[in-house]
């Protein structure tokens, strides 16, 4: 199961963004401990351009970790015909416990992910990198939603078992059950 291409790209994805994530959360500690645009140490220099370095490669991961939520979802709902009960990506969800949260995960990188990328726009965009001691803030727990959205999805995929009977829509969006679906569909 582990072994299709979505899977792997979505794994390796994750993988990725978790390593350039931890990078940048290192990094991110020494800009919020020695950043002073007024200085023209060669600290202070290394530190511009090494944030120029370190914005791109996050930012590209973080687009990423937009398009596999895209493709977190299709899968989902692609896999459906793998397990006896599930019609679409919500069955396949429910396979296994940790489907759902890492369905969660993967929408709090979503929004995390445009709330950065935005406040790296504006700082790009401002003379003097006026956001960038609130832009590696950010970051850090950015990089540990990366690493937990990973760990959930790798649980996620390597707990899936086509011999599974799952339950579908129609037993999970009942105002009768418990749980957050449930709750959302009584209101």
């Amino acid at each position: 199961m582990i072994f299709q291409a979505p899977i792997l790209a979505l794994l390796l994805v994750s993988a990725l963004a978790a390593l350039v994530s931890l990078w940048g959360a290192v990094f991110g500690v020494q800009v919020l401990r020695h950043w002073d645009v007024a200085s023209g140490a060669r600290t202070q220099i290394r530190l511009e351009r090494t944030t120029e370095l370190v914005s791109t490669l996050f930012g590209a991961v973080l687009l990423a970790e937009i398009a596999a939520l895209l493709l977190f979802v299709y899968n989902a709902d692609r896999m459906a015909e793998l397990f006896v009960g599930a019609m679409c990506a919500v069955g396949t969800l429910n396979v296994d416990r940790w489907g759902f949260p890492a369905l969660y995960l993967k929408v709090a990188v979503f929004f995390a992910a445009a709330l950065w990328l935005i406040l790296d726009r504006a700082d790009r965009m401002g003379r003097d990198y006026p956001l960038t001691r609130v832009k590696y803030a950010a970051l850090l727990p950015i990089a540990a939603l990366l690493v937990a959205a990973g760990g959930v999805e790798l649980a996620y995929f390597l707990g899936l078992e086509t011999d599974v009977i799952t339950s579908c829509c129609s037993k999970l969006f009942t105002p009768v059950n418990d749980g957050l679906a449930a709750e959302m569909t009584g209101l």
